[in-house]
C-alpha cells in the first residue's frame, strides 16, 4: 500500500514539473513590442508626425540597446533609455519627416538592435501614405485610337491639395505632342489686392494636342511639369495612343472559284467603312481578268467582282487584286488573294 502510494505521488509531480519548465523564460535580456507594426495612415508632407510603442524586456537580465536604425531615410528613431532592466520598460519613438521625401508612399522597417540571443535585431515594420501637395487629373494620357492624320487633344487639371500653394512653372514635352497651359482662378479671387494676385491659382490648365502621322502605329510621348514643390518638384505624364489608318472590311478575305469560262462574272468582294470611303485603284495581277466595281452605298459600300476575258488563261489561276482604298485623307493599298480554276 505504501509502495502504491508513493508511485501515485511521483506522477502527481510530473505535470508540475513539466509545467514549470514550458513556463521558465529563458536565461538573459528579452524584447516584448507593443506592436511589430506602425501604421501612420494618410499623412500630410508639410508636418511631422510621430507614433511611440513600448519596448519591455521580458528575460531575466539587463536589456542593451545598441542602436536603433530605419531603412526609409524618412524615418527618424529615437528610444528614451538604452539600458532597460528584467521587467522594465522603454519608449521606441518613431518619427516621420517628408519635406525633402520624393515618394508618395512609406515602407519600410526599422530595426531595434541590443544584447538579446537570436535575433539580436528586432523589425519594426513602418508604413504610410503620403497626401500629395498637388494632383494632376488624369495623371495619364491615352487617346485611344486615332487615325493618321487625325488632330486630338486632351485636358489634364493640376490642382492643390493642400494648405501649400501650388505654383505651375514650366512644362516639358516630347517633340510629338504640342501642350500648353493656363492658371484656372475661380471669380471670386479676382481682387484689386495686390497680395492676393500674387498667391497662386488653386488650379491649372493644362492641353495636350496630338497630330497624328501618317507612317507611325504608336504614340509613346510624355510631358514633365515642374512647380514649386520642393518634396516634388517635377511629375512626368505618359502620352499614348494606337494609331490607325483606313478602317473597312472586306469580305470575303479570299477569293476562289472553280469551273468558271472565259466571258464569266466572278463574284468578288464586299468592301464597307463608317466613313468617306473611296476605291481609288482596283487592279488584278492575273492575265485576262478584269476588276468589275460597283458602288452599293455612296462612298461607303462596294462590291468588286472579277470579269473574266477571253485573254485569260485556262487551268488553276492564282494572284491578287490588289486595291487602293481612300478614307478621308487617308490612302493605302489592300491585298486580296485569288485562287481559282478556269475550263478552256
Amino acid at each position: 500500500m505504501k509502495h502504491e502510494l508513493c508511485i501515485a505521488a511521483l506522477l502527481a509531480l510530473i505535470p508540475l514539473n513539466c509545467a514549470v519548465a514550458e513556463n521558465e523564460t529563458p536565461a538573459g535580456p528579452k524584447v516584448k513590442l507593443s506592436t511589430s507594426s506602425v501604421q501612420f495612415g494618410e499623412v500630410s508632407p508639410c508636418k511631422a508626425h510621430e507614433r511611440t510603442l513600448t519596448v519591455t524586456n521580458t528575460g531575466d537580465a539587463e536589456l542593451i540597446v545598441n542602436a536603433v536604425k530605419s531603412t526609409c531615410p524618412c524615418t527618424k528613431v529615437e528610444i528614451d533609455e538604452e539600458h532597460v532592466p528584467p521587467g522594465e520598460s522603454a519608449t521606441l519613438r518613431i518619427s516621420l519627416h517628408l519635406a525633402d521625401y520624393h515618394s508618395d508612399k512609406v515602407q519600410g522597417r526599422v530595426f531595434l538592435c541590443a544584447n538579446t540571443p537570436d535575433p539580436c535585431c528586432t523589425p519594426i515594420e513602418v508604413k504610410g501614405d503620403i497626401i500629395p501637395e498637388y494632383v494632376l487629373e488624369p495623371p495619364r494620357v491615352d487617346f485611344g485610337r486615332v487615325k493618321r492624320g487625325k488632330t486630338v487633344t486632351a485636358t489634364c487639371i493640376l490642382r492643390r491639395n493642400g494648405s501649400h500653394p501650388v505654383e505651375l512653372r514650366t512644362i516639358k514635352a516630347t517633340n510629338d505632342i504640342q501642350v500648353s497651359w493656363r492658371s484656372l482662378i475661380p471669380e471670386d479671387t479676382h481682387t484689386e489686392n495686390a497680395e492676393a494676385q500674387e498667391t497662386p491659382p488653386d488650379a491649372y490648365r493644362v492641353d495636350i494636342q496630338f497630330t497624328a502621322p501618317l507612317d507611325a502605329n504608336i504614340l509613346n510621348a510624355q510631358f514633365e511639369v515642374e512647380t514649386n514643390i520642393k518634396r516634388r518638384p517635377k511629375q512626368v505624364i505618359p502620352v499614348k495612343a494606337r494609331l490607325v489608318g483606313v478602317e473597312c472590311t472586306m469580305t470575303p478575305k479570299v477569293i476562289v472559284f472553280d469551273d468558271a469560262k472565259p466571258g464569266d462574272t466572278v463574284k468578288g468582294i464586299e468592301i464597307a467603312g463608317e466613313y468617306d470611303l473611296e476605291i481609288v485603284k482596283a487592279e488584278c495581277t492575273i492575265e485576262g481578268v478584269e476588276p468589275a466595281l460597283s458602288e452599293l452605298e455612296t462612298r461607303k459600300r462596294y462590291r468588286i467582282d472579277l470579269r473574266l476575258t477571253d485573254r485569260v488563261s485556262s487551268g488553276d489561276v492564282i494572284g491578287k487584286l490588289l486595291l487602293s482604298v481612300k478614307e478621308g485623307p487617308l490612302e493605302e493599298n489592300r491585298e486580296v488573294g485569288i485562287f481559282g480554276n478556269i475550263d478552256s
